[in-house]
Parts: C-alpha cells; sequence; structure tokens
C-alpha cells in the first residue's frame, strides 16, 4: 500500500512540474530550475543563455486542420527542440505556443550553434508536414546574470518580439552585457 502511495505521490508532483500536453516542463518548474541556476552562474560566473520561442501564424494551423493538428505541432515542437538540445539544459511551455529554453553554461557561440540547428529543424518538420508556420526566437547570453528569472525571460522575450515586428520566422541573438567596443583614437 505504501508503495502504491510513494508512486502517486510521485505521479502528481511529475504532473505539478510537466505540461500535459507536450510533456516538456511547466513555467513554475521552469521557474524553479532558472532560480537554482541563476545561483550556481553567479557564484562559478559562468555564462547562460536564454531563449524565448514563439510559434508563427500557430492559429492558422488550428483553424485551417483542428485543433488536434494544433495540438500535433506542439508536441512535435517540444520533441525536435528536445532533440536539438542536451540533457542539462531546460526546455519548459510557457503559453499557447510559446516556448523558453534555458541552455546553463552555453556561451555566445556554442548557444548559436544550438539555436540555428534548433531553427532549421524545426522548419524542416513543419514543412514536411505542410504546417503553414515557422519560428521567432529571442535568446540572450548573459555574461552578468540579472538578480531574478524574470529579468532573464525578459529580453529574450523582447527580441522574440522584435523578431514577430520585423517580419517573423527569425533568430536575433545578442550578449549582455554588450562586449565592450574598442575605438582607436582618432589621429591626431
Amino acid at each position: 500500500m505504501l508503495v502504491v502511495l510513494l508512486g502517486l505521490i510521485q505521479r502528481m508532483k511529475e504532473l505539478g512540474l510537466k505540461d500535459p500536453l507536450t510533456g516538456a516542463a511547466n513555467w513554475r518548474y521552469f521557474q524553479e530550475v532558472a532560480q537554482r541556476e541563476l545561483a550556481i552562474h553567479r557564484r562559478s560566473k559562468t555564462p547562460m543563455t536564454m531563449a524565448y520561442a514563439d510559434l508563427d501564424n500557430f492559429k492558422s494551423v488550428n483553424d485551417e486542420f483542428g485543433h488536434e493538428a494544433g495540438d500535433e505541432v506542439l508536441r512535435t515542437t517540444v520533441e525536435v527542440i528536445q532533440a536539438q538540445i542536451r540533457p542539462s539544459d531546460l526546455l519548459a511551455r510557457v503559453g499557447g505556443d510559446e516556448f523558453a529554453i534555458l541552455l546553463p553554461q552555453a556561451d555566445y557561440e556554442g548557444a548559436q550553434v544550438v539555436l540555428l540547428r534548433t531553427r532549421a529543424a524545426l522548419a524542416a518538420a513543419f514543412g514536411s508536414n505542410a504546417w503553414p508556420i515557422s519560428v521567432s526566437i529571442g535568446a540572450v547570453t548573459f555574461r552578468a546574470l540579472p538578480s531574478t528569472v524574470e529579468a532573464l525571460v525578459k529580453r529574450a522575450d523582447e527580441l522574440m518580439y522584435k523578431v514577430k515586428r520585423e517580419g517573423k520566422n527569425d533568430l536575433v541573438h545578442e550578449t549582455w552585457p554588450a562586449p565592450p567596443t574598442f575605438e582607436s583614437a582618432p589621429p591626431g
């Protein structure tokens, strides 16, 4: 009886941490993990990359093909992203068709490779299913970490919306704080 009860408690805990449709982490679990990672990275002074992705024209899939197809798009999106990231990275479904991707210890170059590969893999999956959608991604590699998870997510979300405003289906990735620029002194 105790084993059954412990199994039930574990299952309830998992359900509280995962999105039931896709199996990705939910927002609450993402916040918990991101807060721990912020503390670790502040002590070790290592970079961390935060990406925020939104499916472009997702509503058209639900309208044209039905909600079952929309659910399949979301499950496929999670499967494709999970296949591109490391086990130590974290993917969460944080809204209807919005996803947060935390890449601990990922510098700009390493994160850029993962994000470009993810974007290409999603485009291939969407195309092979004839889904009329794409993905907009905003990402920030933090060299100095913000104090809260909300601040971590905010800049990546702002960059994702910049992609949306400028035509969608792209990736904008920056470093924060921006690396210093060195200008030569004007000739005397």
